[in-house]
């Protein structure tokens, strides 16, 4: 019989332990100079496996050159040419998708069906982000704007994005941003709870596998030093939050004073929009015919990523 010294795990563990988890930056794993660090928990056992280092600003600030560097010729691949790496991701995800929901089990504490369904969703989100060349078309209308007035919106990408993961979906939620912001032509910053970290570093080890050019995506493990980094980092044009709704306003307002784009959603049941610039503007024109003023979402991906 089981007594509360001798734990029982009910499945198989991926790793006993997994050492300190990397960051990765600019298309390697690196660990991180910082001196503070955490330990990672089973949660059915108590035992210790793992640590994850709480990185610094610094190493914030090279994953964001690193993001912006690839941005210039990211940006200018075709469409159809990035939403392959997506394909290759869901493949490789599908292949190993045993292994990624027990990982979510044994760092989270899930039960073994609902990291199952979490893995999947971020499959499913594989899928829709690969429709991308249809998803971000622009549109034409010949008098659109007026007699003589033609009317044309060009969706565009803007630049390097982030991502703050929450605790409860160590796999899922980043899902639900960096396969649109990729595919729509930006890089990507993605910040894992500093609790249960090692599901992201599974699945940058398959996006390693991938190919995708150096510094398109990038993961920092940290705390809130490495939060307060990305809020008020120049180079980064948008953060997406979800947690909870203390933290949420804290995004909320530290976000909103240095960019474009903040999409906290605390609860995690209502999305805000900080947008201390106008949300409309008027791209330049060319040729003879003017363009219609534009609604900030034409740098899509799914729902805005604008300036």
């Amino acid at each position: 019989m089981a007594t509360a010294s001798t734990p029982i795990v009910l499945i198989p563990e991926y790793k006993a332990h997994y050492g300190a988890i990397p960051n990765y930056i600019a298309g390697s794993f690196e660990h991180s100079e910082s001196t503070r660090s955490l330990a990672i928990e089973n949660p059915a056992t108590g035992r210790e496996i793992g640590t994850v280092a709480l990185s610094t600003a610094a190493e914030v600030d090279r994953a964001a050159r690193a993001a912006h560097q690839a941005f210039g010729e990211w940006r200018r691949v075709p469409p159809q040419t990035r939403v392959q790496y997506l394909y290759k991701m869901k493949a490789l995800m599908e292949e190993n998708f045993e292994d990624l929901a027990r990982v979510v089990t044994q760092e989270h504490g899930k039960s073994l069906e609902e990291a199952r369904g979490s893995v999947m969703r971020g499959v499913e989100h594989l899928e829709v982000a690969a429709g991308m060349p249809s998803l971000m078309m622009g549109y034409n209308l010949e008098d659109g704007a007026g007699p003589g007035i033609d009317e044309e919106m060009i969706r565009q990408p803007l630049g390097v994005f982030a991502c703050i993961a929450p605790f409860n979906f160590p796999s899922m939620v980043p899902f639900w941003f960096w396969p649109y912001a990729v595919a729509a032509g930006n890089t990507y910053i993605v910040k894992p709870s500093e609790q249960d970290p090692i599901s992201q570093l599974l699945l940058f080890e398959l996006l390693d596998q991938v190919g995708l050019p150096a510094g398109v995506m990038n993961m920092v493990n940290g705390d809130k030093e490495v939060v307060d980094a990305l809020l008020h980092h120049p180079l980064i044009r948008g953060i997406s939050f979800v947690g909870s709704t203390r933290v949420g306003h804290y995004v909320h307002h530290e976000g909103r004073s240095t960019r474009s784009v903040c999409r906290p959603r605390p609860g995690p049941r209502t999305t805000w929009w900080s947008c201390p610039t106008p949300c409309w503007k008027r791209p330049p024109r060319t040729g003879s015919t003017p363009s219609s003023a534009v609604p900030a979402s034409a740098a899509w991906p799914v729902p805005c990523w604008c300036a």
